[in-house]
């Protein structure tokens, strides 16, 4: 005789026990605790079947999925700043870093910070200076100043 195995709460654990006859007593099964022998019903992945005691039957809960929301760190280090911004924007500003000492010397600072908090007004200032430059389009700004990457 097949049994399925609940836990504690009478969630089935997708555990299939083999019922062993008694020495004792003749056609009689040892069940062991929480076993049912009345299968479980078939599931989609986002359901678990629950054995009620009380009505001798098996439940069906559905699964909810948890959300839990991504919030971006407000500090990052140099590398994980620049990742907010694509190839082409990272090349300009590059180049721009290059011929124009105003960028130069922002680049350098940005470059030896201990991190970048998205929340500092200089980090601002620089980025309208890139959207002035043409380096990034002002929407870029919003996105980089919210510490998410390009889309």
């Amino acid at each position: 005789m097949l049994l399925y195995q609940t836990d504690d709460n009478g969630f089935w654990t997708g555990e299939t026990v083999e019922a062993r006859l008694s020495p004792r007593e003749v056609g009689v099964y040892l069940i062991p605790r929480g076993c049912i022998a009345e299968p479980p019903p078939d599931l989609a992945e986002n359901e678990l079947a629950r054995w009620i005691w009380a009505q001798e039957a098996w439940e069906v809960v559905e699964i909810q999925p948890e959300i839990t929301p991504v919030i971006p760190p407000s500090r990052l280090s140099f590398l994980e700043f620049m990742d907010l911004f694509t190839n082409e924007e990272q090349l300009a500003l590059a180049g721009a870093a290059m011929t124009d000492a105003p960028t130069k010397l922002w680049y350098d600072r940005a470059v030896g910070a201990q991190f970048i908090a998205l929340d500092d007004e200089r980090l601002a200032e620089g980025l309208d200076a890139m959207v002035l430059a043409d380096i990034i389009p002002a929407a870029r700004k919003t996105r980089v100043l919210q510490g998410l990457p390009p889309e």
